[in-house]
């Protein structure tokens, strides 16, 4: 459920879809066998939490958009415009349904891409509801992390070759748009699947760093660190400006934030060799990407950075999210159904603004304002709840002091993850990471691994007052060095009698 859509097109592709709904199923199969099995705690039962019927509700109301999602395309003569009927019940054996009814039912336009969203989500609440149980056990968090490192080499050798063959195609068979990279159709997606890997083989590093060695997995920790640098080269690679300026950002931010936790833990050797290490790795990294770039990576990369116009890039934007926000204005409640907006768009555009729907306009571009404008008010609502546990337990955790298993700060892989999460909500502002499933799963992997578990744990020890310990050190060196050199004192007896 976790890694095989990544390798179906990043999950986006309607017709290798088929097994996605299954692999959920199979994965709600193993968790009740693992929990009649006795290798889960039986405290706080999956079905006994607000977060499990919530979500079943989503999904229900998914089912509804899509049961009511038959819009015909029909000419408007008084606006001189195409546009769509009101929707009908899809499915023939719904047809005993009065239209009294049914028409306070929601409803979407198009059956195909309604169901779709139920091929998306399924598996994604299913995996945010599974993996928060799972990692209550300490055998799961561990296996989980290194078998999405795994999964993720794999993807990115696959970027690798399919770069360095010239392919065009998704796996040199399946065309897929222009911008193919490797089992990635949208290449941004690419880069937002492997930043969000780059922060769990970061924070997976560093854990095993940190870790007492008795207690230490040295798999883990090379795992994870030569997955974290080709995590940053397939980002890169990837053509795209969130994957050149994302990694960066990443990396500032964990360690600024790994900083704030370890400088008064730390002695000023191990500062030098942390800001030596991470130079030496940075260095490494930009030699190799300047190495190995095409041409058009770094053209990229200049417009990434020193030929960026900001007012043309929100200029680019700000109407899909004007438009998207006045669509929802009018389905307030329930939304337009999912992939809504594409049909939409061009109805809520002025005729002179049409040349505007280009290529790549079927997303708003902002996920949070798509989500709205296709799902309401109601439909965000039950998507949000399953997600405010992890909500509440980072506001918690975000004052608790380091030492503390609850705290955001406990552990280097709680705050990787954080930043991980930060960053790709600054992405979700002008990108559409969450319109990939495996992008979305990844996302919840990375909220599981925020809450406390048996093996994520707090690592750190009380803070150390260095420059006071050095000091105390240093008048105890000069001391034992005063009694050792004054006439009659059993070093200096014993030193005489060397010399003698």
């Amino acid at each position: 459920m976790l890694c095989f859509p990544v390798w179906a097109a990043a999950g986006a592709y309607k017709p290798w879809q088929g097994f996605f709904i299954p692999s959920a199923l199979l994965g709600w199969m193993g968790y009740i066998w693992l929990r009649m099995a006795g290798q889960l705690p039986s405290k706080g039962k999956v079905e006994k939490q607000i977060s499990f019927w919530a979500s079943l509700s989503f999904w229900l109301y998914l089912f509804l958009q899509y049961a009511r999602s038959h819009r015909r395309q029909v000419f408007d003569p008084e606006a001189v415009r195409w546009g769509y009927s009101e929707a009908e019940l899809h499915p023939e054996w719904l047809s005993w349904i009065p239209e009294s009814f049914s028409s306070w039912l929601p409803s979407s336009v198009h059956p195909p891409e309604a169901w779709e969203m139920l091929s998306w989500f399924i598996p994604v609440l299913s995996a945010l509801l599974i993996l928060r149980h799972l990692f209550r056990s300490s055998f799961f968090s561990p296996f989980f992390r290194s078998a999405m490192l795994l999964n993720g080499l794999a993807v990115a050798a696959l970027c690798f070759i399919h770069l360095s063959l010239g392919w065009v195609k998704m796996y040199d068979r399946q065309a897929f748009g222009d911008d193919v990279y490797g089992c990635f159709g949208y290449p941004n997606h690419g880069a937002h699947f492997f930043i969000l890997l780059l922060a769990l083989a970061i924070g997976s590093a560093a854990q095993e760093w940190f870790t007492p060695k008795e207690m230490r997995s040295t798999f883990r920790l090379w795992l994870s660190l030569t997955s974290g640098m080709i995590f940053i080269m397939a980002a890169a690679l990837s053509s795209s400006r969130s994957g050149l300026i994302g990694p960066p950002l990443l990396c500032f931010l964990i360690l600024l934030l790994l900083g704030r936790v370890l400088w008064p833990r730390s002695p000023p050797v191990s500062r030098t060799k942390v800001a030596v290490y991470s130079t030496i790795a940075s260095v490494s990294i930009a030699i190799l990407f300047w190495a190995v770039a095409a041409p058009y990576h770094l053209k990229e990369l200049q417009n990434a950075t020193t030929e960026l116009n900001v007012e043309q890039e929100v200029g680019a934007r700000f109407w899909q999210m004007e438009t998207a926000f006045e669509i929802w204005k009018d389905a307030p409640i329930y939304g337009v159904g999912g992939w809504g907006y594409r049909y939409l768009v061009g109805s809520y555009l002025p005729r002179e603004h049409w040349h505007w729907l280009t290529t790549g306009k079927a997303n708003v571009h902002n996920d949070l304002l798509q989500f709205l404008a296709e799902f309401g008010i109601l439909g965000c609502t039950l998507l949000l709840i399953p997600f405010l546990p992890y909500l509440q337990a980072g506001i918690r955790g975000l004052r608790l002091p380091a030492t503390y298993d609850r705290s955001l700060w406990a552990n280097p892989l709680r705050i990787s993850s954080l930043c991980g999460l930060f960053v790709l909500f600054l992405i979700s502002q002008f990108d559409i990471p969450l319109r990939s499933p495996a992008v979305f799963l990844q996302t919840v992997l990375l909220l599981n691994l925020l809450l406390p578990s048996p093996a994520n744990l707090s690592i750190w020890p009380e803070k150390v007052d260095w420059e006071r310990f050095s000091a105390q050190g240093t008048h105890a060196r000069k001391a034992q060095k005063r009694a050792s050199s004054s006439p009659g004192s059993p070093d200096s007896t014993r030193s005489s009698s060397r010399r003698h």
